[in-house]
């Protein structure tokens, strides 16, 4: 992620729904946060910072429309929010310094133990999982299959994993379909979840069925109170969605 997006609409999102998750999930102690930060790229990217509060958080509304509107676009300023305000630790890895393709492997095997124990758990790569094309010099705008394994290998039974994830210029569904698939090739984590806005996707990864359950629970409530967002379910056609 870059920190010129801090505070726009999809943060909005991401975030609301984060902490949603981190309230209402039993078994759950910590909101971690693995970045993957890449510098500022000096693009027009990153301006939707005019929206409108909806139905989610007030006070994370009123935060990030802050941040955005008085220059505070740094993601070490959701420490300022998180810490101390809510039921769950937050726990921050790596948001203050870049993330490298050629040192991805310590960067993964450093993630403290603790912080993947009882956690929602949100990587946030530039673009999501791995393309063919990847190569080392568009590297860092991905999370590859085996980071993703050794990461969800090492959660607890309670913990979910969550994954951005930029939508190519293809349809919806059938993409997803081939992403849960590459997914469950690699991972032993049967059904994948997502949902979207149509433009971003946040995968789920659970790591039981009690936790799945409870998480697609929570996303279709979620979903039933905002129109533009839908639901897709790796066990089951998909639930709401516009395509």
């Amino acid at each position: 992620m870059k920190n010129q997006y801090f505070g726009d609409k999809r943060d909005y999102f991401k975030y609301d729904l984060m902490i949603s998750f981190a309230e209402a999930l039993s078994g759950i102690e910590r909101f971690t946060f693995i970045p993957m930060l890449t510098p500022n790229d000096g693009s027009c990217d990153g301006q939707q910072t005019a929206y409108p509060q909806g139905v989610g958080d007030a006070a994370l509304y009123k935060f990030l429309r802050q941040c955005a509107t008085q220059e505070r676009r740094s993601i070490i300023h959701l420490r300022d929010f998180l810490i101390g305000q809510f039921r769950f630790e937050y726990c921050h890895y790596h948001d203050e310094s870049y993330f490298r393709h050629a040192e991805r492997g310590a960067y993964f095997q450093n993630v403290p133990n603790e912080y993947l124990q009882k956690a929602v758990t949100l990587v946030y790569p530039d673009n999501g999982l791995e393309v063919r094309s990847m190569r080392p010099r568009t590297g860092h705008k991905y999370i590859r299959y085996d980071e993703v394994n050794k990461i969800f290998l090492r959660m607890s039974r309670t913990s979910i994993l969550v994954i951005f994830q930029y939508f190519p210029l293809v349809q919806r569904q059938p993409y997803l379909r081939r992403r849960f698939q590459e997914l469950h090739s690699v991972i032993q984590c049967p059904f994948p979840m997502a949902i979207s806005d149509n433009e971003v996707t946040l995968i789920i990864l659970a790591k039981s069925n009690e936790s799945r359950t409870r998480v697609l629970q929570l996303m279709n409530d979620y979903t039933s109170k905002n129109e533009r967002l839908w639901v897709f379910d790796g066990f089951v056609d998909p639930i709401v969605s516009p395509i």
